[in-house]
């Protein structure tokens, strides 16, 4: 029962997080257009207009390239959720950023005759901790497409091979990669360690890469008290 209970807790804490990387994103474009008792349901929706036909768009162009889905309760086939429409909420987001950096430049742009490299870096000379804020917001974005590549397009897969087998690995973005096992041997390492690194020769398509040396450090109990 214990160790049920434990593999729910850790199932629903890998997968709960999807949808709360979606909420924060979304925030993030929602709240910087939303000043305290002075955004009217007019002025939101324009600003967020753009920002949403362009997440909206991207988001269907990768759906029909093909992009899989992701199941969010496994086991069940109604609960399923594009992926892209991940890359929709950042592309969002991002937009709504880039569009603020744009809006105060052109402003200053053409407020105070300069040209826009020089109206970008006064815009951000005068209000810096608003517009650190958003590069903080871009950071988060990058960051936030880095995890929804780890969560949702990694191939992970386990095999028993002998000298001179191979196994194959097919990614839909980089191709075939082909591992081939060229055996284990021990590393001297000083010490009380002992390791052990096996050979992969790895090629991509057919064209040889390179090696790979996983190995495996055992630490020897020590025989002092």
């Amino acid at each position: 029962m214990v160790a049920g209970q434990r593999r729910l807790w850790e199932h629903l804490v890998q997968h709960g997080q999807r949808p709360l990387l979606a909420v924060l994103v979304i925030l993030m474009g929602i709240a910087p257009l939303m000043p305290w008792r002075k955004a009217s349901r007019q002025k939101l929706g324009r600003l967020l207009l753009w920002p949403v036909v362009v997440g909206l768009a991207i988001a269907v162009a990768l759906y029909v390239l093909g992009v899989r889905t992701m199941t969010i309760v496994p086991g069940t086939q109604v609960a399923t959720l594009p992926v892209a429409l991940f890359y929709g909420f950042v592309a969002f987001t991002a937009g709504v950023t880039l569009l603020e950096f744009w809006r105060g430049t052109q402003a200053l742009h053409r407020s105070s005759d300069r040209n826009y490299l020089a109206a970008f870096w006064m815009l951000i000379g005068r209000n810096r901790r608003r517009y650190g804020g958003y590069c903080v917001h871009i950071g988060i974005l990058m960051m936030a497409l880095g995890v929804i590549g780890t969560y949702f397009f990694q191939v992970e897969t386990q095999r028993n091979l002998a000298v001179g087998q191979s196994l194959t690995i097919t990614s839909p973005f980089t191709g075939d990669y082909t591992l081939t096992y060229g055996g284990l041997k021990m590393v001297p390492v000083a010490g009380d360690v002992e390791s052990t690194s096996a050979t992969l020769q790895v090629s991509r398509n057919g064209q040889a890469v390179g090696e790979l040396h996983p190995t495996y450090d055992y630490f020897v109990p020590s025989s002092s008290p």
